[in-house]
């Protein structure tokens, strides 16, 4: 009877050896051939606009390659720009799309986690060269597309035209895509910033936080949960006042665990609408600049 049962285990274990081996051979057989892409992973937006009155000015970017080789086949990325005229005045000086800059791997250095990390700054000067524009043909309120497009040894190109949603989201933060916008100093008075739901039922950790000077203020619409009345779930209204002698004022949206947000500023002098955002697309995440150049 023992005999018998250590026949069976054997067979037991032998048949347990044999069918992990053939899932095994199942897995190389499907991971056969099977081809990875690329990112450029958002680290840091140092600085998201250019001041129209100071061709110096920078748009900045930290960025993180990866690839399947862990940077081994990162050869460069190149930034293309587009020029959009927002102004109605009856002139259109937009530009189409051309390349500003190419940044090669080698102006990487590898981060804490072994990948290369570089730094994307593009002068205001830069952009309005590539794209041909002389003054008085660039206002406030105009917009430069920055695409970026990562480019491996091997000859294959990632960037927005094949990045997925979920490579542009907040999981990979690689959008490729990047919209900067030319704006003017703020000036102080009363900023009226209105923030809709358009869901119903407020909002679900999405804020506004302004910095004036160093101190912050969160901007949000409550939920139901937190006993708020019902006609606040949908809509709400905050003045944030910025003093005639303060140095520095940040915008930043934190993103809300779903797309059903956006929100309005208001300028302190002419009343007009000098930044608005969502719900769809949503609000980008981090820092953002209104136009304060009709102020």
């Amino acid at each position: 009877m023992k005999t018998i049962k250590k026949l069976t285990i054997i067979y037991f274990v032998l048949a347990l050896v044999w069918s992990c081996a053939k899932e095994d051979q199942t897995v190389y057989k499907v991971m056969d051939g099977q081809t990875y892409g690329a990112v450029l992973r958002e680290i840091e937006k140092i600085s998201p606009a250019f001041n129209v009155f100071d061709t110096s000015s920078t748009f900045d970017l930290i960025i993180e390659e990866q690839d399947e080789k862990d940077g081994g086949l990162f050869e460069k990325v190149v930034i293309y720009e587009t020029f959009y005229d927002n102004n109605d005045d009856g002139v259109d000086n937009s530009k189409p799309e051309t390349v500003v800059k190419e940044i090669p791997a080698s102006a990487f250095s590898k981060d804490e986690f072994n990948l290369p990390r570089g730094q994307v700054t593009i002068s205001l000067g830069e952009a309005l060269n590539a794209a041909g524009l002389d003054t008085g043909e660039y206002f406030g309120g105009d917009s430069f597309d920055f695409r970026l497009e990562l480019v491996l040894t091997d000859g294959r190109k990632f960037s927005s035209y094949n990045a997925t949603g979920d490579i542009q989201g907040q999981y990979f933060n690689s959008p490729f895509l990047y919209k900067v916008p030319l704006v003017c100093p703020p000036v102080p008075g009363d900023y009226v910033v209105e923030m809709f739901d358009s869901y119903g039922d407020g909002w679900q950790g999405g804020k506004i936080i302004v910095t004036i000077d160093g101190v912050s203020q969160e901007l949000t619409i409550g939920n139901y949960w937190e006993g708020v009345p019902e006609a606040d779930y949908t809509h709400k209204i905050v003045t944030v006042t910025v003093p005639q002698n303060f140095t520095s004022l940040k915008w930043e949206w934190v993103p809300d665990l779903y797309p059903e947000c956006s929100f309005k500023i208001y300028g302190p002098n002419t009343g007009d609408v000098i930044y608005e955002a969502g719900p769809d697309p949503a609000p980008a995440s981090g820092e953002f600049v209104p136009n304060y150049c009709n102020e």
